[in-house]
C-alpha cells in the first residue's frame, strides 16, 4: 500500500482531486430532509468529518436535481449537458488543517440515469455515480420521482397551504440555508478534499411530503425522527470552484 509522501503526491496528480472549475444551473430541486440521533449518522461518516448538530440531531438530506447546461466555466451554455441526478447528504462540519471550522455536505451515495454523467464522474470525480432507471412526472403541483432499481417512490406537492407546513418551516430554517463546502475523504493519503461551491438565487420553500419510500434511506438502518421534510429550489446558478487537498 502507498502511504505518506508518495500518497500524497498521487493524490495530487489525481485528475479527481484537481477537479475544473464546474457551472450549472439547478432548473429544480427538490429536497428531503431527515433528522435523527448524531450518532448513528455518525457511522457513516469518514474520520475528520463530525456531524453538524443542530437543535440537537443529525440531519440528512435527499436531493433530487434536474441539472442543466453542466459545463467547464468559461464555456458557453450550448456545450454543456443535461442530467438528473440523487444525491444523499449528511450535514457536516470539517476543521482544517489550519484550524478552520467549515459548515458543509458529505456525500454518502449519488445516483443518475445519465450514463455520460456515470463515466465522467469516474473520471474527474469522486461522485461515481450508480446508473439507475429514474421516471419524473410531474402534474400540476405535484412531483413524482419513480425507480424500481434504486427502489424510489417519492411524492412532493408544492402546495403547502393544505397541512400546515408553513408552520414547521421556521425549524429548517437553518437547514435550507445553501452550504458552500462539500467533503471528500482520500483513503490513499487520508487526506480531505475540499470543494467550494457559489450558489446564486438561492431562495428555498418550503414543499409537502405527500409519499416518501427510498431503498438507500431503509438501508441505513438509522431510526429517524419521522417522516421527512421538504424544500423547493428552483433555478440556482451553481460554480464549483477547484477543489484542494487538506492533510
Amino acid at each position: 500500500m502507498i502511504r505518506g509522501r508518495a500518497a500524497q503526491i498521487l493524490d495530487r496528480l489525481d485528475p479527481r482531486n484537481g477537479r475544473l472549475a464546474i457551472t450549472s444551473t439547478f432548473f429544480t430541486n427538490s429536497i428531503l430532509m431527515y433528522s435523527c440521533e448524531p450518532d448513528d449518522l455518525q457511522r457513516l461518516l469518514c474520520a475528520g468529518i463530525s456531524v453538524d448538530v443542530i437543535g440537537g440531531r443529525g440531519h440528512l438530506a435527499v436531493a433530487f436535481v434536474d441539472q442543466r447546461d453542466f459545463r467547464p466555466r468559461g464555456f458557453p451554455r450550448r456545450v454543456g449537458r443535461d442530467f438528473f441526478m440523487v444525491e444523499y447528504l449528511a450535514f457536516v462540519t470539517y476543521e482544517s488543517s489550519d484550524g478552520r471550522q467549515m459548515r458543509g455536505l458529505y456525500l454518502l451515495q449519488s445516483d443518475t440515469p445519465s450514463t455520460l454523467a456515470c463515466i465522467g464522474s469516474r473520471i474527474f470525480s469522486h461522485y461515481r455515480f450508480r446508473k439507475v432507471d429514474l421516471t419524473i412526472n410531474e402534474t400540476g403541483k405535484t412531483r413524482r420521482f419513480i425507480s424500481s432499481k434504486a427502489g424510489i417512490d417519492v411524492t412532493i406537492s408544492l402546495d403547502t397551504e393544505a397541512d400546515g407546513s408553513e408552520e414547521l418551516w421556521a425549524d429548517y430554517g437553518q437547514l435550507s440555508k445553501p452550504r458552500s463546502f462539500n467533503f471528500q475523504h482520500l483513503k490513499r493519503s487520508n487526506a480531505t478534499l475540499v470543494i467550494r461551491g457559489v450558489l446564486k438565487g438561492w431562495t428555498p420553500r418550503p414543499a409537502t411530503v405527500v409519499a416518501a419510500d427510498i431503498a438507500v434511506i431503509d438501508e441505513m438502518g438509522i431510526a429517524f425522527d419521522g417522516p421527512p421534510k421538504a424544500i423547493e429550489v428552483d433555478n440556482v446558478e451553481y460554480l464549483w470552484r477547484n477543489s484542494r487537498i487538506d492533510t
